[in-house]
């Protein structure tokens, strides 16, 4: 049994095939080994080695319980308790074998890679390495597995990767050098409060952008007062400034739920902005199909709430504290409130069950109401305060008269009134969420009231008519 070598030993025995030359990209020489077998005449050699550990030109150092060598390929496996280490990474597996004149590591069994300034992790089953040599400018690392997973850092060096990281589970995980960390197959993400799934992912190791392909979904975007928001669409792109969330945009058939659901926005793109940590921002536009094609295949940029429906070619939300302030939509606008329904029972025209607001652009502003608030929040709810329309503007609103005060016991319910107007602007008032004045620039159309009550105009308390000043 050989116990010791001598120098000349060790640089007989490489991981090298044939001879060296200038233009290799490294050779690994074996630097002790409890014990050594060889046969063959040279070049041809066969070693099988006990313990070995070797260290190669550009610094890789690689150590197991067992290994065999073949000159004539170059080739060594290694077999038990794999040890291979490159600079700041660590790789251990149950086997490997590597080409050392080509730089290519093939691993199997419990695979773990270390990243150890860092303190990332990547576990697998098998694991791929191509390293940097003069035909690659950085490694590329593929690691598999049923159960594979990644633990990336938030960019800065030390920080606790299991507090301020991401964790990435996937079928195959594919590293480009430290820069890049794609994603393949059943991919589901946990960074701080965010959870993000897909087929797909494509991550800067930095932690400044994270990019999900295809069923592309994140669930539980909460900002710094709790709000929480979710995000679906063919693919999504997250942005992050020193680790803090600053945008998200989704693409295709993309859908976001804000305000823990209450609110949704849908379009071909939504973009949704974040200034320290809080959500401020969220536009959508529809997709370049005519008009009408987007209309009957809902591809139209659309908002809701519980009191309000907007659409258009883009629309713009802004929004302060988790609470909506206004909504815009441009090019053939539409908005809708959803106001108290007619009487029970009632039969009516679809066309009537709803007040809406129409024009090349539509503005809609809310605030707090005075009579209602969410108990689970301790927030005041948001009701419409004006909507205006303006361009080619048109509005249908009902509104439910007064009623006069009265002896009787019982007052009876009044019916609605119906107004219809057409101007070149349009802007309705509210009032804790009831219409309560209107106010048209170049007014034409309709104003219709219940039987038996004396008639009016619509020019009275509840309608405003302007006339454009070039015709004053």
């Amino acid at each position: 049994m050989v116990k010791s070598l001598t120098s000349s030993a060790f640089l007989a025995i490489t991981l090298a095939a044939g001879p060296v030359t200038a233009m290799q990209a490294q050779v690994c020489d074996l630097i002790s080994s409890d014990q050594i077998n060889s046969a063959g005449t040279t070049g041809l050699r066969v070693s099988y080695l006990s313990n070995p550990f070797f260290r190669c030109s550009d610094g890789t150092q690689i150590k197991a319980d067992s290994s065999v060598t073949y000159e004539a390929t170059g080739l060594t496996t290694f077999i038990g308790d794999v040890v291979f280490r490159e600079g700041k990474r660590e790789m251990q597996s149950d086997e490997a074998q590597y080409y050392s004149s080509l730089g290519r590591l093939e691993a199997e069994g419990s695979i773990e890679v270390r990243v150890i300034d860092k303190n990332e992790v990547i576990v697998g089953d098998r694991l791929s390495l191509l390293q940097q040599n003069r035909d690659r400018s950085e490694d590329l690392m593929t690691v598999r597995g049923s159960q594979a997973y990644a633990l990336i850092s938030a960019g800065s060096v030390g920080v606790n990767v299991e507090s301020n990281g991401s964790r990435i589970n996937a079928d195959l995980l594919h590293l480009i050098g430290d820069r890049i960390l794609q994603a393949v197959g059943n991919v589901s993400v946990q960074r701080n409060s965010l959870e993000l799934y897909s087929d797909s992912l494509e991550l800067l190791q930095d932690g400044t952008r994270t990019k999900l392909f295809f069923n592309a979904e994140i669930r539980g975007a909460q900002d710094n007062s709790g709000i929480s928001t979710n995000v679906k669409g063919d693919s999504v792109n997250i942005l992050f400034s020193d680790n803090v969330l600053e945008e998200i945009q989704s693409v295709g058939e993309a859908e976001v739920e804000y305000d823990n659901g209450n609110g949704r926005v849908r379009g071909s793109e939504v973009d949704i902005f974040f200034r320290n940590d809080e959500l401020k921002r969220i536009t959508s536009t529809s997709d370049h199909a005519s008009v009408r094609e987007m209309i009957d295949n809902g591809r139209r940029a659309v908002a809701t709430t519980e009191e309000f429906t907007i659409t258009g070619d883009s629309i713009d939300l802004r929004l302060e504290s988790g609470d909506l302030l206004s909504t815009e939509a441009f090019g053939n606008a539409r908005g809708t409130s959803h106001p108290v329904s007619n009487e029970q029972g009632a039969v009516i025209s679809p066309l009537l069950e709803e007040d809406w607001i129409e024009g090349d652009t539509v503005v809609v502003l809310f605030s707090e109401s005075l009579s209602s608030q969410d108990l689970a929040t301790e927030r005041n709810k948001r009701v419409i305060e004006q909507m205006t329309a303006l361009g080619r503007a048109r509005s249908f609103f009902r509104r439910r008269p007064v009623q006069e005060q009265s002896d009787s016991e019982e007052i009876p319910e009044s019916e609605m009134e119906l107004n219809y107007v057409r101007g070149d602007e349009v802007r309705i008032l509210f009032s804790n969420g009831e219409v309560q004045q209107m106010e048209v620039v170049n007014a034409q159309g309709s104003f219709l009231q219940p039987t038996g009550r004396p008639d009016t105009t619509s020019a009275g308390t509840n309608v405003t008519l302007r006339r454009n000043k070039k015709d004053d």
